[in-house]
């Protein structure tokens, strides 16, 4: 019966140091995340695509297309791990200030880190008076 107890308490310490975390030769090799700015800009009454929107901030270059009924505007160059101000505007609406907000990138046991999401994801222009 001890024996038993004995091998039973080496399977449980295995399965805990297994299970705490990642050990030196555990690790994976981290998979890049990369944090690219992407924005929905919609008309504010109809939720529809807004022509000739533009997005500037964040000292990245965005840009923005029509497509399958809405406007997305995107970055090539990755945006800070912090809030970033931008500026959204297109003709005929009123421009609007936004900040997009990072959540995620927290660092696990082995150094990798989780992908960065900005919010809010859509933003919504009113027409101009």
């Amino acid at each position: 019966m001890p024996r038993m107890r004995a091998q039973l308490v080496a399977v449980l310490l295995l399965i805990g140091v297994n299970a705490a975390g990642c050990g030196e030769d555990e690790c994976p090799v981290c998979s890049p995340c990369p944090h690219w700015g992407a924005l929905t800009v919609e008309d504010a009454v109809s939720s529809g695509p807004v022509p000739g929107a533009t997005v500037v901030g964040a000292s990245v270059t965005w840009t923005c297309a029509d497509s399958g009924g809405v406007t997305r505007c995107t970055t090539a160059e990755q945006l800070p791990v912090e809030p970033v101000s931008l500026e959204v505007a297109a003709p005929g609406y009123a421009s609007k200030a936004v900040v997009l907000t990072p959540a995620g990138g927290e660092v696990d046991a082995c150094g990798c880190a989780s992908c960065v999401t900005y919010s809010p994801s859509t933003v919504a222009l009113a027409r101009a008076p």
